[in-house]
């Protein structure tokens, strides 16, 4: 569900998408800036659509008990990427986080990551695109290749989330 939520909001708010990972609590997502609205809004959208769904799903609670009602954390992060250099930092890092957290043996286990878009070319239910505002992605090689895992779990997501660069602008990668 989750992924057809995230194209659905991509084609809404016309932006590419150069990677993602979908984890159980949460999500990483290397994006473009949006043509209609901004990174915010789309993570707004993004997050109450889901949660909307999920929630309605839910079965009723019983009755005199409080139901829990977020689904979400209320705020995301986000980090500016400008460099083709830190793009591949952050494809690797999000595409070896479900092995790292020992949810999957290997990157192309994990189905709910763009990982497979670049490791085979297949095409998925996101559309991912590998030349973002000018500047192309990594090739698959730069993709897949880089520092040992254990470089990349000492590496944890609140050190890289909480690193801001300049002014908006250029590719945001949010969780």
């Amino acid at each position: 569900m989750f992924l057809g939520v995230l194209e659905l909001i991509r084609q809404r708010y016309i932006f590419a998408i150069a990677g993602y990972v979908v984890m159980p609590e949460h999500f990483h997502l290397l994006m473009s800036e949006p043509e209609q609205g901004n990174p915010s809004i789309v993570m707004k959208a993004l997050k109450q659509t889901v949660a909307r769904r999920v929630l309605s799903e839910r079965p009723a609670p019983l009755h005199g008990l409080a139901s829990e009602q977020h689904f979400w954390q209320k705020r995301f992060y986000d980090f500016n990427v400008w460099s083709g250099r830190k793009r591949i930092e952050k494809l690797r890092y999000m595409h070896r986080y479900p092995v790292a957290r020992g949810l999957a043996e290997s990157p192309e286990q994990w189905l709910w990551s763009s990982f497979r878009a670049y490791a085979y070319g297949e095409s998925g239910i996101v559309q991912v695109q590998a030349v973002v505002d000018g500047m192309a992605m990594p090739t698959q090689q730069e993709a897949l290749s880089g520092p040992g895992q254990a470089a990349m779990e000492r590496t944890s997501s609140a050190q890289i989330v909480r690193e801001r660069v300049g002014a908006r602008s250029g590719m945001s990668s949010s969780e």
